[in-house]
C-alpha cells in the first residue's frame, strides 16, 4: 500500500502551492547551479514548522532540475563522522545521470544533498584555554566546513531557524 503522503507529494515546484517569493528564489539559486556555476550562497535554509512543504519542495526541485539527492535525517548519526563521510564526499564529488553516465558539475551533473531538521545536529562543544571561548567539535562544524567547499547544491532543512544559527552556528547564517 502507498503511502499517501508519497502519492500526494508535488513533483515540481510549479506545484507547491503559497510561498511564491521563497520558490522564485530556490529557483533563481538552483538556475545558477544548472549553468555550472557556484553561487555566492552554497547552501540554502528551508525554516517553518513540520508539514510546510519544506521536504517536498526541495525534493521538487531535484526533480524540476534533473538532480539525484542525497538526504540524512532525523534517524541518521548526524555528527561530525558522519557529515563528514555522507554530505562532504557527495558534496565535492561528481555524479552519475539516470542512464548510469558520468556527468560531471560543468555539464549540469549535481547532487542534491539535503540535511533534515538541521537544527537538531549533534554537537560537542568544549571550553578553549581562553576564558568564555568555545570551539565547537561537532556537527555543525562539519556542515560549515562542507558548505564552504561544496560542488553540489546544499539544503538545509530546519523547524527552528534560530536553534540552527545560536552558538556555533552563526556562520551558517552568513554563508547560507
Amino acid at each position: 500500500m502507498e503511502d499517501w503522503t508519497e502519492k500526494y507529494r508535488p513533483k515540481s515546484l510549479d506545484e507547491i502551492v503559497g510561498n511564491e517569493r521563497a520558490i522564485t528564489a530556490l529557483r533563481n539559486w538552483a538556475r545558477i547551479w544548472k549553468e555550472g556555476e557556484i553561487p555566492k550562497k552554497r547552501a540554502v535554509v528551508l525554516s517553518g514548522k513540520p508539514g510546510t512543504g519544506k521536504t517536498s519542495s526541495a525534493l521538487a526541485l531535484a526533480n524540476d532540475f534533473g538532480w539525484i539527492t542525497i538526504e540524512l535525517n532525523a534517524s541518521d548519526a548526524r555528527n561530525a563522522e558522519t557529515i563528514k563521510k555522507v554530505a562532504k564526499s557527495g558534496a565535492v564529488n561528481e555524479t552519475f545521470d539516470d542512464f548510469g553516465r558520468f556527468s560531471t558539475s560543468s555539464m549540469g551533473g549535481r547532487k542534491l544533498i539535503i540535511l533534515e531538521e538541521a537544527d537538531k545536529l549533534y554537537e560537542r562543544i568544549e571550553k578553549t584555554e581562553k576564558e568564555n571561548d568555545f570551539s565547537d567539535k561537532g556537527g555543525k562544524k562539519a556542515i560549515v566546513e562542507t558548505i564552504k567547499i561544496t560542488n553540489q547544491p546544499i539544503i538545509l532543512i530546519v523547524n527552528d531557524y534560530y536553534s540552527l544559527i545560536k552558538g556555533s552556528g552563526a556562520v551558517l547564517k552568513q554563508i547560507c
